[in-house]
């Protein structure tokens, strides 16, 4: 009976490395996992407040579609019957059909908000349903939560595709302390335990072992352009997590300002919306006295 054990040191080396690069893999992929969980929610924080104003509006928009193409005709009629100088006639017109186009270009886009927010949230096609949106009073553009500077700490950690890059850059650290291994020389040990039944041998039990020392004369030649290899894919992997830093710092920024503008946008939306209420209420208050006398 012959049992033999060997083993290679330096497989042992490589076999090592190679889990340690497949546990990074592992992490790049949980990585990518937490940036598309990111976008969902997004997508879904998006298309809700898109559902909500559709909830809200649609009402109102189709009423204003009704009016404008009830008015239309009485606008051509007065064109129609010289009642009015056809220059204004055909102003009132054109204001018309400008302002029907808007309003079913305004339908349009809300009645698909809801049928993006199924789909998002995964319920069957045509089902009917309301979101519970917050009244508009309980509705406030508060400052930024945290200072531009924290946002860069925070997006230099945190952020997805810098950590997937960083961990390719130690899965290139690791490729090439594995390509340094194989050009080293193999060194094999092997332990063999034996045992015969002959009952004339003194000794029925003996072991035996054996150290190898193998490698090949091309690995020397091969030393350079692989050590140079290797080299250039960690500069290559530091390289492109430098390049995905700087690309997440100049979104970050361009977020930043956008969300700044559409503050000062909303502020000056909000006064207008308040200035057209109370201009409504005013023509509503002369045409009910009108009427009255």
């Amino acid at each position: 009976v012959d049992l033999s054990l060997s083993w290679n040191i330096l497989d042992f080396g490589v076999s090592y490395i190679a889990a340690r690069q497949a546990g990074n893999h592992q992490l790049i992929a949980q990585e990518e996992r937490r940036k598309v969980v990111q976008q969902l929610i997004r997508d879904v924080r998006r298309a809700f407040w898109r559902a909500a104003s559709a909830q809200r509006l649609s009402r109102r928009v189709r009423a204003a579609v009704h009016a404008a193409e009830a008015a239309l005709p009485a606008a051509r009629k007065v064109e129609s019957e010289a009642l009015r100088s056809p220059v204004d006639s055909l102003r009132y017109q054109k204001l018309l059909l400008d302002l029907l186009r808007q309003l079913e270009a305004v339908e349009r886009d809300l009645s698909s908000a809801k049928t993006e927010l199924a789909a998002l949230i995964n319920l069957p096609p045509g089902q009917r349903f309301t979101v519970a949106a917050p009244p508009t009073a309980h509705l406030r553009l508060g400052p930024a939560p945290m200072h531009v500077r924290d946002m860069e700490e925070v997006a230099l950690i945190l952020n997805p595709d810098i950590r997937a890059m960083s961990y390719r850059g130690r899965i290139s650290v690791d490729e090439s302390r594995k390509q340094l291994l194989k050009l080293l020389p193999g060194i094999s040990a092997t332990y063999s335990p034996n045992y015969d039944s002959n009952s004339y041998l003194v000794h029925n039990y003996w072991t035996a072992g054996t150290a190898l020392i193998s490698g090949y004369l091309n690995n020397l030649l091969k030393a350079p352009y692989r050590i140079r290899q290797a080299e250039d894919g960690e500069i290559l992997a530091d390289e492109r997590r430098k390049a995905v830093s700087v690309a997440v710092l100049a979104k970050l920024h361009i977020a930043y300002d956008e969300y700044l503008a559409t503050a000062r946008e909303y502020h000056w939306a909000n006064e207008l919306a308040s200035v057209d209420d109370r201009l409504y209420q005013q023509v509503a208050n002369r045409a009910a006295g009108d009427t009255g006398v």
